[in-house]
């Protein structure tokens, strides 16, 4: 790892190397916060995404069942 960075390859990381070394390491490291903040927000969108369609559907169905027995009322009305 400290190869990369000894530009001189003398075998020791001077000051500039360092410095070098550990803010490609922090802009690493901020990249993969940067990315698991990313992963985060799409799973929560799709989550509520499938909580959304999850209720549509509940409330379609519930629709459906009182339309079903809005027509039973009807026909017992009508049958009598």
């Amino acid at each position: 790892m400290f190869e990369k960075y000894d530009k001189n390859r003398d075998g020791k990381l001077d000051f500039d190397e360092f410095r070098e070394l550990m803010e490609a390491n922090a802009k690493s490291k901020k990249d993969q916060q940067e990315i698991l903040q990313r992963k985060e927000q799409i799973e929560i969108k799709e989550q509520k995404e499938q909580l959304k369609e999850q209720q549509l559907k509940e409330l379609k169905e519930q629709q459906q069942q009182e339309q079903q027995e809005q027509q039973q009322q009807q026909a017992k009305e009508t049958e009598q």
